[in-house]
């Protein structure tokens, strides 16, 4: 494992630790919380870890560790929301929707931007360079040319008109 992505992770459990004891009453709470932040960061470092290794670097790791945040945020909202609903048997609308549907909908929605913009704007960086496509066309050729050369081996007639 990349040692940025550990530190990723400790700063993600910290992050969280301290969120659940602000948002949070007690161990057992805190427990959980840490627990969501961790299954929460795995799901985001799977992400990460779709990529090469040897792509992998800091801006890339800043846009992951937005990722975290968004998602980290929008589910301490969320939780926070439902704990006030539980609490006031009340609850906010944004948009026409109860706040926690919003939350749902549109906050999990946005906390994808940070992905999509790894792909879309560093798609030629991150994903498929244009060393990656010339090795893949190289690979391409050699497997057209050698089934061509079988073809040619297997049929010697096939070549005559």
């Amino acid at each position: 494992m990349d040692r940025i992505a550990v530190a990723l992770l400790v700063g993600f459990l910290v992050i969280a630790g301290v969120a659940g004891l602000i948002a949070g009453s007690g161990p057992s709470h805190l427990a959980v919380t840490v627990l969501h932040a961790i299954t929460l960061a795995v799901f985001v470092l799977l992400a990460a870890f779709s990529i090469p290794t040897h792509k992998r670097n800091a801006a890339l790791w800043t846009l992951i560790g937005a990722q975290y945040v968004l998602v980290l945020v929008n589910w301490l909202a969320l939780m926070a929301n439902y704990g006030e609903v539980a609490r006031t048997g009340a609850t906010g609308y944004v948009f026409g929707f109860p706040t926690a549907t919003f939350l749902m909908i549109a906050g999990t929605a946005f906390t994808a931007l940070p992905l999509v913009a790894i792909y879309v704007f560093g798609f030629r960086r991150f994903i498929f360079s244009h060393e990656d496509e010339a090795r893949f066309e190289a690979i391409v050729r050699d497997a057209r040319a050698s089934e061509a050369l079988q073809t040619d081996t297997l049929n010697p007639d096939s070549g005559a008109g």
